[in-house]
C-alpha cells in the first residue's frame, strides 16, 4: 500500500496530534459499520478476549486489488492515493478503513490493559535512517515498542487464506506474549523456554550480509519440522523483521530493525507452548 511518508520530527509531532484527534472518530466509525453489516459490535468492549473474534470478523471483509489506491474522500491518514507496488495487491480504500479501524482498536487494547504502555512517537536514533516506523505513532513501555499498523500486513496475509486455516487468535496471542513482557512475569515462561537464546550476531561476515540477530537452542532440543517452521513464520510476521534464514536444525538468523526484547518474547512464548498441557501453568494448553 502507498503509505504515508513522514521524514522528520516536525511531520512526526503534526501526525501524532492528528492520530490523537482522530482516534476518537475513528474507532466509532469502526463500531458502526461493524454494526450496519452484521458484524460482532457489541464485543468492541476493548478487553483482550474480544480480539480474536474482531480480528476474525474484520479479516473476512478484507480484499487485495490490483491498480492503485483511488482517493474516495475518506482514505485514512495514514494511507495515500496512488499506484500499488505489492505483488499480491493491497486493500482497495474501503479495506483500508477496516484495516484503520482494527489498528486502531489492538492499539488502544494494549495502551488500556498493558502497565506502563502509552502512544508516543517512535524514535530510534541508531537507527534513523532504516527504521520503518521512525516518527510514526507507536504503542511504547517497557521493553516494548509496536506500531499497530503492522496489523494490516498480519491481516493481508490472512484475508487470502481460506477461513478455516486463518489463525483468529493471532492479536491475542501477541497481547499475551507482550503482557509478558512487560510485566517480566518469569512465572508464565517455563524453564525449558529460557534454553533458547537471542542475541546480536558478533561474526563480521555474517553483520556484513545484513544479519543482526541469531535464535538458537539446545542441540538435542526434541524439535520436530512442524514446529520448527511454525516459529520461522512467526519470526517473518514480528514487526520490524524484513528476513530470516534458518541455519540449521536449532538456529535461525534475522534481519530488520526488530528490537532483541521483542524477539526474546516471541521465542520464548514459542518455545513455552511446547511444553505438554500438564506442565504448563493454567492448565490447559493454548493453540499457537
Amino acid at each position: 500500500m502507498p503509505r504515508r511518508k513522514i521524514t522528520s520530527p516536525e511531520e512526526g509531532e503534526a501526525y501524532f496530534d492528528l492520530w490523537v484527534r482522530q482516534g476518537g472518530r475513528v474507532l466509532a466509525a469502526y463500531a458502526r459499520r461493524m454494526e450496519a453489516a452484521g458484524g460482532p459490535a457489541a464485543v468492541l468492549t476493548y478487553e483482550p478476549e474480544s480480539l480474536p473474534e474482531v480480528f476474525s470478523w474484520t479479516v473476512g471483509r478484507l480484499r487485495l486489488v490490483l491498480g492503485d489506491v483511488v482517493d474516495d474522500g475518506d482514505l485514512p491518514a495514514w494511507l495515500t492515493a496512488g499506484p500499488i507496488t505489492a505483488p499480491g495487491g493491497g486493500f482497495d480504500a474501503e479495506s483500508a478503513r477496516w484495516v484503520d479501524g482494527l489498528s486502531r482498536y489492538y492499539g488502544e487494547v494494549l495502551v488500556r490493559h498493558l502497565p506502563g504502555v502509552r502512544w508516543v512517537v517512535a524514535d530510534e536514533p541508531r537507527y534513523r535512517h532504516m527504521y520503518p516506523d521512525q516518527w510514526w505513532p507507536v504503542v511504547s513501555g517497557p521493553r516494548l515498542v509496536v506500531n499497530p499498523l503492522y496489523v494490516g500486513r498480519v491481516a493481508a496475509k490472512q484475508c487470502v487464506l481460506p477461513p478455516d486455516e486463518r489463525d483468529r487468535n493471532w492479536l491475542l496471542d501477541n497481547y499475551r506474549s507482550y503482557l509478558a513482557a512487560v510485566t517480566k512475569d518469569r512465572n508464565l515462561l517455563r524453564e525449558e523456554s529460557e534454553a533458547w537464546l537471542v542475541g546480536e550476531v558478533d561474526h563480521e561476515p555474517t553483520m556484513a550480509e545484513g544479519w543482526r540477530f541469531g535464535v538458537s537452542g539446545d542441540e538435542d532440543a526434541d524439535l520436530d519440522e512442524a514446529r520448527a517452521q511454525e516459529l520461522t513464520e512467526r519470526l517473518r510476521l514480528l514487526p520490524g523483521v524484513s528476513d530470516v534464514e534458518r541455519e540449521d536444525r536449532t538456529s535461525w538468523l534475522v534481519a530488520g530493525t526488530v528490537s532483541e526484547a521483542s524477539l526474546e518474547v516471541l521465542v520464548r512464548a514459542w518455545a513455552q507452548e511446547q511444553m505438554p498441557a500438564t506442565s504448563r501453568r493454567g492448565g490447559k494448553k493454548r493453540k499457537p
